[in-house]
């Protein structure tokens, strides 16, 4: 299995909750979102998670974007 995350900066729960959370990669293994909250700007908030990660590949998305079947 590849070594992957996704990282995301989050200020609006239910976008997050409606979109990239609710894409069907992540619905199956919600351990690999990492979403950050309460940071000033998206790149600190990009950074930290890149900090809290050991996963090879990390992809930065927005909280309102949806990953279709088969994205990966």
């Amino acid at each position: 299995m590849t070594d992957w995350c996704v990282i995301a900066a989050v200020n609006d729960e239910e976008v997050l909750a409606t979109n990239l959370a609710a894409s069907p990669m992540l619905v199956k293994q919600p351990q690999r979102l990492t979403a950050l909250r309460e940071y000033p700007t998206a790149g600190s908030a990009y950074n930290a998670g890149l900090a809290q990660t050991t996963a090879r590949i990390c992809v930065f998305a927005h909280q309102d974007v949806y990953l279709p079947a088969g994205w990966d």
